[in-house]
């Protein structure tokens, strides 16, 4: 079963553990996030989304290229 999942996925996981810390505490214990750490946030969001989507939108933009050049 471990075998069949891709490591590069699972890896890019292990960078959402600062991004739930963060959240549990101006969650939970109301602390206030600064500007810059709302914009971590997002963009460890965002990597980690890029990573674990990397093949389909590989394929989506070599489906454009093939459709705008022929």
């Amino acid at each position: 079963f471990a075998s069949k999942g891709n490591l590069t996925s699972l890896c890019s996981l292990t960078f959402l553990t600062p991004v739930f810390a963060l959240l549990f505490g101006n969650l939970v214990l109301s602390e206030v996030l600064s500007a810059l750490q709302w914009t971590g946030v997002c963009l460890t969001l965002l990597s980690v989304y890029l990573v674990n989507q990397r093949e389909q939108i590989a394929t989506r933009i070599k489906a454009r290229l093939a459709n705008n050049s022929g």
